[in-house]
């Protein structure tokens, strides 16, 4: 079975001549227990085992089942849907002013270090938001202010491989920290300010993890770790560098901000329309090149490619969204009050599933072939996510190394 044309799904790449059971059979020591658990999650999604829900006519008694979606967001399928769907709740709950979008960058070098002592990533941001709260509480030459930030941790380039950065947006004005509760408006962060904070707090991070003893370093970089003289060394020179911070202009309105941040946090590492081929050996995408503006394909060998893809999938529980400012959970009730009385609050309406079908495709997914509409007849549920990993090391098992 081979995908040459046509649209080809990352789940068919997985699952096509056992793949990903090879793939796991081979690194099993390494693959992190997220990892396991999504991929099985994608690919029971939508089949029997993930159940369904029964649908039948009153009229000529037809059955119809629609299948339950793994809602995994490295599903192709479902993160569409989430991104959607956190796109209306952010604007939902976020004030609709003008905002200010900051990406934060780092070293090549230092991307697989990152992979390498994952709990750092967590760290980085609250190193990222405190910036930008000391330039807006702290600053000279203007009224100190608290603004809302809400960012993302993103850890892939276009070309798949991993990238560790940090999306952030902050509104452009925030409550004043004395006095009533009043909402003023900014100025935009200064560039070169905001550049030299953020190198400064990533070296003083990694300078604190090895001192800690808690760094540990990928095979490329292990010279430098032979004490904290040539660590001190290496961290110096990648000081020296520069370090790229985007801050783009700000814009008005929270729907535009959520809609950006959006397609970076929700969505699959890699979107289907972007894989050009599969010939049961190697993968072939195509990609657009941040800093030439053209388009490019990379082609890898299918374990290659589906490591490309797993690394990027967090650990349970990890928060890949924070918040911080006045948007902050534990604040964000009260401040938000103001938005309300003020009419700066957005109310979208959501879709439901009806509606997305017909969006999507044009049809109503409950009008029976004869006329009448289908109505709820039951559920079938999904088995346990214990039994379908269990169900998954089994077939592993038998396949062998």
């Amino acid at each position: 079975m081979e995908f040459i044309s046509g649209k080809i799904k990352i789940k068919n790449i997985f699952s096509h001549n056992n793949n990903w059971f090879t793939f796991y059979n081979k690194f099993k020591n390494l693959i992190r227990p997220a990892i396991t658990e999504n991929v099985v999650k994608i690919l029971a999604c939508r089949t029997p085992l993930l159940g369904s829900t029964i649908y039948s006519c009153p009229c000529c008694y037809k059955i119809k089942k629609i299948p339950h979606s793994c809602k995994s967001r490295f599903c192709t399928s479902c993160g569409k849907k989430a991104t959607d769907e956190w796109i209306k709740k952010t604007i939902n709950s976020l004030p609709n002013v003008a905002y200010q979008h900051i990406t934060f960058t780092m070293p090549s070098i230092f991307w697989n270090l990152f992979r390498t002592n994952r709990e750092l990533i967590g760290m980085i941001p609250k190193i990222s938001a405190n910036i930008l709260l000391k330039i807006c509480l702290k600053g000279k030459k203007r009224r100190h202010y608290l603004p809302g930030i809400f960012l993302a941790i993103h850890s892939y380039g276009r070309d798949q491989k991993f990238n560790v950065h940090i999306h952030a947006s902050i509104t452009v004005g925030g409550f004043i920290t004395s006095g009533p509760k009043k909402y003023i408006k900014g100025r935009t962060i200064d560039h070169n300010v905001i550049k030299k904070m953020w190198r400064y707090a990533i070296i003083n991070l990694l300078r604190q993890s090895f001192k800690n003893g808690t760094l540990k370093p990928y095979p490329a970089i292990k010279k430098h770790f032979l004490n904290l003289t040539t660590f001190n060394k290496f961290l110096n020179v990648q000081y020296k560098k520069t370090w790229n911070v985007f801050l783009q202009k700000a814009q008005e309105g929270v729907a535009i901000t959520a809609n950006y941040l959006g397609r970076y946090i929700k969505k699959p590492p890699l979107g289907e329309t972007h894989i050009d081929l599969y010939d049961g050996q190697n993968v072939t995408f195509t990609y657009l090149d941040h800093y030439t503006g053209q388009k490019k394909q990379k082609t890898l060998s299918v374990f290659e490619f589906i490591a490309a893809i797993i690394c990027h999938i967090p650990d349970k529980y990890f928060r890949m969204i924070r918040y911080y400012g006045f948007i902050a959970n534990r604040v964000k009730k009260r401040y938000l009050v103001f938005f309300e009385k003020n009419n700066l609050h957005l109310i979208p309406t959501g879709k439901s599933y009806l509606k997305r079908i017909f969006k999507e495709f044009g049809y109503n997914p409950f009008k029976c072939i004869c006329g009448n509409y289908y109505k709820f007849a039951g559920i079938i549920f999904a088995r346990p996510l214990a039994n379908l990993i269990y169900r998954h090391n089994q077939k592993a098992t038998a396949l062998g190394p």
